[in-house]
């Protein structure tokens, strides 16, 4: 419309351009530094290549879309322009992306990230930040990835150790995280756990279950206090032995390779000190019990013939007593499969237990 034409001759004639410090101050009061794992410097790089700091920059792409302003926003998504069909995601004009005053793209820029992450293909300036951020990316060190692993409670967390998660992000994304890689079925796995976007986190592109509640690229930031916490999900929700990411497929043959084999006397002894002979069990029978069902192993799996898998020292079944998050499961004893096959085995103990006073000892 004629309005909107003259609005912008008349805009362009008087576009502000930013200098390099001038933004980064302005772009760092309006809270933009780390938000959502972008650091200044990349908002800042990202402008410059867009816009080159140019608030009235407009570009007509071929779908006959524009992108507007400083961070070139996409008028078919985020804005409306009044003359293309649009979501206007962010409530707004795109003309409003054209002012002095870049408050309302700097909100609009930050509603962007916040619902599609930093891996947003709608507009490109989002595709540059991306490879920006990739050049950027924060690689650990072994000890300074244990340390941090440590502090946040990893630890035995769930039955793996320390050891194994390093080793595990050391294989996945060589302590690297920004690492992203795209599987067969169009999902992608991102950060140093290499965490998957149809199952655990949205990329916004494709359909995802998210069910760690958080956007792909928070999985991508040098703070991976966001990535430790779903990792801690996913293991508290399938166990170890899930298999919807390639990471977690790794750790169980890392943990099956350091399997803890009890010798008779240590078992004995660990059984009587658990009180598993007060159950109607002599101690004998115990012993006997898990020589015969696992070896004396705490990693032992079996899969039988109706799908169901038996765990750990005792050889516990996935289908009543433990989930493995693969199988359908009554999980009487209310606890992950994986947590019957750590070294520390007081929670095959208890679950045993119940398991006698429910079946008897019949029930292996």
């Amino acid at each position: 419309m004629k309005v909107w034409v003259l609005l912008l001759l008349v805009t362009a004639a008087s576009a502000k351009r930013f200098t390099r410090c001038e933004l980064a101050r302005t772009l760092k009061a309006a809270g933009m530094s780390g938000f959502r794992g972008v650091s200044l410097a990349n908002w800042v790089c990202l402008v410059n290549s867009e816009s080159s700091y140019n608030t009235q920059a407009i570009n007509i792409n071929r779908d006959g879309s524009g992108d507007y302003g400083l961070f070139q926003i996409n008028s078919h998504w985020w804005c409306s322009n009044g003359r293309s069909p649009s979501y206007n995601t962010c409530r707004i004009s795109c003309s409003q992306l054209l002012t002095d005053d870049i408050s309302t793209a700097i909100r609009c820029a930050k509603t962007i990230v916040s619902q599609q992450g930093i891996t947003a293909c709608t507009m490109k300036v989002w595709v540059l930040l991306l490879l920006v951020m990739a050049a950027s990316a924060k690689r650990f060190t072994r000890c300074e990835l244990a340390r941090t692993l440590k502090a946040a409670g990893m630890s035995g967390f769930r039955g793996v150790s320390l050891a194994n998660w390093v080793c595990l992000v050391n294989s996945e994304s060589s302590y690297n995280t920004q690492v992203i890689n795209r599987n067969t079925d169009g999902s992608k796995d991102y950060g140093i756990f290499q965490i998957n976007s149809r199952w655990w986190c949205s990329n916004g592109q494709s359909p995802s279950h998210n069910t760690c509640r958080i956007s792909c690229s928070q999985l991508l930031t040098d703070n991976i206090s966001t990535a430790i916490r779903c990792a801690k999900t996913i293991v508290s929700q399938q166990g170890i032995t899930a298999c919807t990411m390639k990471v977690w497929v790794l750790l169980l043959l890392v943990t099956a390779a350091s399997a803890k084999r009890f010798t008779r006397c240590e078992l004995a002894r660990t059984l009587k000190a658990a009180g598993m002979s007060d159950v109607g069990v002599s101690l004998a029978n115990w012993v006997c019990l898990a020589n015969a069902e696992s070896g004396y192993n705490t990693q032992a799996t079996n899969k039988n013939s109706d799908g169901s898998t038996d765990y750990g020292i005792f050889q516990i079944n996935n289908r009543w007593w433990c989930s493995n998050g693969q199988y359908p499961s009554h999980n009487i004893c209310r606890i992950s499969c994986s947590e019957l096959l750590t070294d520390d085995i007081s929670t095959a103990i208890q679950c045993a237990k119940t398991i006698v006073r429910q079946q008897g000892i019949t029930a292996w």
